[in-house]
């Protein structure tokens, strides 16, 4: 490219190959550069030193005339809306307004849609990653999804030791539901064990259904059942303090009772109870019939 050059001056330690000026044949004019590509192209730094200032950053602006002046940064852009012909990419993530599924998407009623273009909700979010959302803390910290009527709030979180819970009360908040390990707690932390369900304080319910899996006691019924005698049974009680089959109120303390368990040895004990009963019945009858003849006699 010709025209008109201005060289450093020679010396034998630099052949004068800089080029400090360099005024093209096309009317560009390159600094430090042989072939601008601008009508000024400079190769380096630029500085203005009545642009320079000592009281923080600073930004370069062109007025409607084209002249040059500095302000400050704002925190913001202060340039109002912006438009993009196309979609924002984000290191490969996009806020998309065209149509596409690829990242984030605002339709015209405001609803905001993750991986869908047809937001349902004002906050849509649709997954291909097995249908999960996920809100994550690492450490000691605790994650809660937090719902609410600007009355009431309730969260569903996970603690960092892996428990799971619902929460009421954003403010001051209060666990009302545990989970781990497949078992659920209300009131308190699941215990460990074969239970899966776990709750402090009273429940109360319009029915309850249990379901057993050992056999009822309709067996007492049968006739080859063994009713103990009653001098046994009195002699059982004196020496335990508690009827045969029945927990002690040790046992009881200590380990609770199983209600379908227990539900069933006490219609046991009231079967029994019922041969007891017709047995003696019997006895009485036999009795009044022997009065009955003598009182013949």
């Amino acid at each position: 490219m010709g025209g008109l050059n201005f060289w450093k001056p020679w010396n034998p330690n630099n052949n004068g190959g800089n080029f400090y000026l360099f005024l093209s044949d096309n009317g560009n004019v390159g600094i430090g550069s042989s072939s601008p590509s601008a009508k000024l192209d400079i190769e380096g730094d630029l500085r203005v030193s009545s642009l320079a200032t000592n009281t923080g950053n600073k930004m370069v602006i062109s007025t409607p005339r084209g002249l040059l002046g500095i302000t400050d940064i704002p925190s913001g852009d202060n340039l109002g809306n912006h438009i993009a012909t196309q979609n924002i990419n984000l290191n490969g993530n996009f806020l998309s307004g065209d149509g596409s599924n690829s990242g984030i998407f605002f339709n015209t009623h405001g609803f905001l849609g993750i991986g869908t273009n047809t937001p349902l909700a004002p906050v849509d979010i649709l997954s291909t990653r097995d249908n999960n959302l996920f809100l994550r803390a690492t450490g000691s910290e605790r994650s809660t999804i937090w719902t609410s009527n600007d009355i009431n709030s309730y969260g569903i979180g996970v603690d960092n030791d892996g428990t799971g819970y619902l929460s009421s009360n954003k403010s001051t908040p209060r666990k009302i539901m545990y989970f781990y390990d497949g078992r659920v707690g209300i009131g308190a932390p699941p215990l460990a064990g074969s239970h899966t369900l776990y709750v402090v304080g009273g429940i109360t319910t319009v029915e309850v259904t249990v379901k057993l899996q050992q056999n009822w006691s309709d067996y007492v019924f049968n006739k080859n059942y063994c009713l103990k005698p009653l001098s046994d049974l009195e002699k059982f009680i004196k020496d335990n303090k508690h009827l045969p089959d029945v927990p002690t109120a040790e046992n009881v303390k200590e380990k609770g009772i199983e209600l379908g368990e227990m539900n069933t040895i006490l219609l046991k004990k009231i079967e029994e109870l019922t041969l007891y009963v017709i047995d003696q019945n019997k006895k009485i009858e036999a009795l009044q019939n022997q009065i009955n003849i003598l009182k013949l006699k």
